[in-house]
């Protein structure tokens, strides 16, 4: 449905054509401008006061520990709707985080987390599911393995799902029509993934992004998840396609966020990542030029 822009909107445009106008695009020598890096690192700060946006699950496993929350659960929903879950099985670690204070490690086999209520949200409303990964091995996955979805109970034919899969391509599932990336995303190395969907048929409306990055996909379909009673799950789907690797930051909202909220979320984790020392200086650089090249070729 069209719809004129608010005022918050049109703010949000011109300061992005702002921030575009003043990107400078890498040499021809394949050196970064220190201009460059200069203009993405306070993107985040120049639109974060514009945005606005309300997560339903908020996961940021920064309790750090089992059995911490209120209720006695194990990982607590930050996001004010109590939605807390449970570590499953062998149990997932709690180790340190580059991303924001903790993270969990699953083993790839066994590991999961579960909510403890469904979130409200049906198969033809509008959503977006965000997380941090890391795929600990030097191989791509054999099967789609599942990084966050959202699933009746049991019922992997009813599910909203992001997972990374052969070919280390990442996918977007609903109800079995997927869409895929048209490149791999990096082993042994962080990684920021968002779904969306807005409400109506999927195939129009479904985007998926890596790394701030809208990447292009094809549908397998053109259907509309029947989900009335999805939970949120973490590491798994059901009791198949299990997650090796970090896991952190794990938001899903009751909405579809824009591109602008997308990337000032990956601006702000890359900023993390280089400040903790998960990536070098040679690796933000190559990132930041990637990122700010993409916001240049397709402009809000």
């Amino acid at each position: 449905m069209n719809r004129a822009f608010t005022l918050l909107e049109l703010l949000v445009v011109i300061t992005i054509i702002g921030i575009l106008a003043s990107i400078v695009v890498v040499s021809m020598s394949g050196s970064t401008d220190s201009a460059e890096i200069a203009q993405v690192q306070p993107f985040s700060h120049q639109v974060h006061a514009l945005l606005g946006h309300e997560a339903v699950l908020d996961f940021n496993f920064n309790e750090g520990d089992y059995n911490t929350c209120s209720d006695g659960k194990d990982v607590c929903d930050a996001s004010g709707y109590n939605n807390n879950g449970d570590i499953y099985l062998d149990g997932a670690d709690f180790l340190s985080s580059p991303v924001d204070g903790y993270a969990l490690y699953f083993n790839g086999s066994s590991d999961y987390i579960q909510g403890s209520s469904n979130l409200g949200i049906s198969g033809d409303a509008e959503f977006t599911m965000e997380a941090w990964f890391y795929w600990d091995d030097t191989s791509c996955p054999a099967n789609y393995e599942t990084i966050v979805c959202t699933t009746a109970t049991g019922v992997s034919g009813k599910s909203m799902i992001i997972t990374m899969g052969t070919s280390c391509r990442m996918t977007l599932d609903f109800w079995n029509s997927r869409w895929r990336i048209t490149n791999p995303v990096g082993l042994k190395q962080w990684n920021h993934v968002v779904g969306t969907k807005t409400s109506g048929l999927i195939s129009s409306t479904s985007k998926i992004y890596i790394n701030g990055i809208l990447a292009p996909g094809a549908a397998e379909g053109d259907m509309i998840p029947n989900i009335t009673d999805a939970v949120p799950v973490v590491g798994r789907l059901a009791t198949i396609r299990y997650f090796k690797g970090f896991i952190d930051e794990v938001r899903i909202y009751s909405q579809a966020l824009s591109s602008l909220e997308i990337q000032n979320r990956y601006v702000q984790g890359l900023e993390k990542l280089l400040a903790n020392g998960a990536i070098n200086q040679a690796e933000y650089e190559r990132r930041v030029s990637e990122f700010s090249r993409s916001l240049a070729a397709n402009p809000i």
